[in-house]
């Protein structure tokens, strides 16, 4: 899908929708995991502080904020590496939640990046 010529690349909503849909189910995900895992008496605290930060992603990532999309990127990987952890060595629901965790994750990183392609080009070709 070609930008016309004279105007700032934008973001695809498409891809925009799959990466607040991975979201949605990260936060479920994260929400769910003290419930059904083997947390520390504080794991509910720590679940709602990720989903803190995540529905504050959402709502950057819902009005396509390239800047948030960028270092959202970066930190989502801190969130693949808990989720891949939860998947390999927990048992039971805590193990396909952590599985789901990781294909939402993957999921939003590809789209993220894929999204952010047509920008970094611009940014490129503009030096």
């Amino acid at each position: 899908m070609a930008e016309p010529v004279g105007t700032t690349p934008r973001v695809d909503p498409r891809l925009v929708r799959v990466a607040f849909a991975a979201l949605v189910v990260l936060v479920i995900a994260s929400l769910a995991l003290p419930f059904v895992g083997s947390d520390a008496p504080n794991g509910l605290a720590l679940a709602a502080g990720k989903t803190l930060v995540l529905v504050y992603l959402a709502t950057r990532v819902a009005r396509r904020d390239a800047y948030a999309l960028q270092w959202s990127s970066m930190l989502i990987l801190l969130f693949f590496i808990e989720a891949i952890v939860r998947a390999t060595s927990d048992r039971g629901a805590s193990a396909a939640l952590g599985t789901v965790a990781t294909v939402a994750t993957v999921v939003y990183f590809v789209a993220v990046l894929a999204g952010l392609r047509p920008l970094k080009k611009a940014a490129r070709a503009a030096r």
